[in-house]
């Protein structure tokens, strides 16, 4: 009895004196919200650079405080492993990454390929892999960090909202995490697609105070085009309206706006898209792979900018043919430029070897030469749900 009570105690002991042997001070920590990679061409070397919070700024609110939410500490290397341990040399304390929402790859980094950076941060146990990741178009990636927002106190919380709020309403771009890209760079007949970030405006101003105490901002962030992948390397740009071609295809179309032409006048009908649905399909494999993309997508008509009856069925009728006519188009351009650089984005090698398997083994090695020969049957069939609270135009 007395042995058993002894374990007991012992055993109770171990519970409430344990202690948190790995707890992390919050003073002992930099706080990483984003992370820039660049490669500076005339150094052969890595540049890396990381969004510190400054936890005080932005807890601080209105209420006092330099307005500068952030600090960025860089680090050069000829090696992105090194570039970013030394920037421990910089930082006083240690780099923390379980807080990190956002990635910016410069563009020439990913031309020469993003193997090697999801690598390095698929092995850090601190890293999050849901993570979006977006490429810098044209200019250094950790000028997308320096630019001073003025309605989010963190440069990467504006990056980031704009981005799912794109998505969201325009469809023009994609929120793709780093577990998606590994997916896609470890799969089978499928290829990343990324959307781009550039500047616009006077860059070099914004990055001071002064940007975010005016009315109109001296140059703003924007979220701009999907970047099209081979084999882990940026091959091309969808812009606009051919990236929501792919977003079509893709099936990650949640709301978008199409503006209809109505006999002779262009772009004069808004019709709001609120709901989508995409079918792949494979149809064959000779003389070449084909492939059916369906389409069935409902919207509402919420501008009409010509004299039109929208009570007749006939006009409806007409209306969902152009829908219809238009979104085909998109998908069709958007597929075309895919080819071209034999980037099977939407994963129609995935839908092959699901449906035929042996045929897939023998050709899986030369697929993005099939892909780019490929046949598509495209089919759409758009329905008007709605047309707004009058029937007729005020003008």
């Amino acid at each position: 009895m007395v042995i058993t009570k002894k374990i007991l105690f012992f055993l109770w002991s171990l519970l409430v004196l344990s202690g948190c042997w790995s707890q992390n001070e919050l003073n002992e920590l930099a706080i990483v919200s984003a992370v820039a990679i660049d490669y500076m061409e005339d150094l052969d070397e890595y540049l890396v650079s990381f969004e510190i919070l400054d936890p005080l700024e932005v807890a601080g609110g209105e209420q006092g405080g330099s307005g500068v939410t952030t600090t960025i500490y860089e680090a050069r290397d000829a090696t992105l492993f090194g570039a970013i341990r030394l920037a421990s040399r910089t930082s006083p304390r240690r780099l923390y990454f379980p807080h990190m929402q956002l990635m910016v790859i410069s563009e020439a980094i990913a031309r020469s390929g993003i193997d090697e950076v999801l690598d390095i941060f698929e092995r850090n146990r601190d890293s999050r892999l849901t993570v979006p990741v977006v490429i810098s178009q044209k200019g250094k990636a950790v000028e997308v960090l320096e630019i001073l927002p003025s309605l989010e106190r963190v440069p990467s919380n504006y990056l980031f909202h704009t981005l799912t709020v794109t998505d969201d309403l325009l469809a023009r771009n994609r929120v793709v995490t780093m577990l998606e890209i590994i997916n896609a760079l470890t799969s089978e007949g499928r290829e990343v697609a990324l959307s781009g970030v550039t500047i616009i405006g006077d860059k070099e101003k914004a990055k001071t105070l002064d940007n975010i105490q005016r009315a109109k901002s001296f140059a703003t962030t924007q979220v701009f085009g999907l970047g099209l992948f081979k084999n882990g390397k940026l091959q091309g740009w969808l812009k606009e309206e051919n990236a929501r071609g792919a977003s079509w295809v893709m099936d990650d179309v949640d709301s978008t706006v199409m503006t209809l032409p109505y006999e002779d006048q262009e772009d004069v009908i808004a019709v709001e898209i609120v709901r989508s649905e995409t079918e792949l399909t494979f149809l064959k494999m000779k003389p070449e792979p084909t492939f059916k993309v369906s389409i069935s997508t409902e919207g509402h008509i919420v501008e009409v900018d010509v004299p039109i009856t929208l009570s007749e069925t006939k006009e409806i009728n007409k209306l969902e043919e152009q829908l219809e006519k238009l979104i085909k188009a998109e998908i069709e351009t958007a597929i075309r430029a895919a080819q071209n650089v034999q980037s099977d984005i939407f994963g129609f090698g995935e839908i092959l070897n699901r449906s035929n398997p042996k045929e897939w083994k023998e050709i899986k090695d030369q697929w993005p030469e099939h892909f780019e020969k490929s046949k598509f049957i495209v089919e759409v069939n758009g329905f008007i749900r709605r047309t707004g609270m009058r029937m007729e135009p005020l003008h």
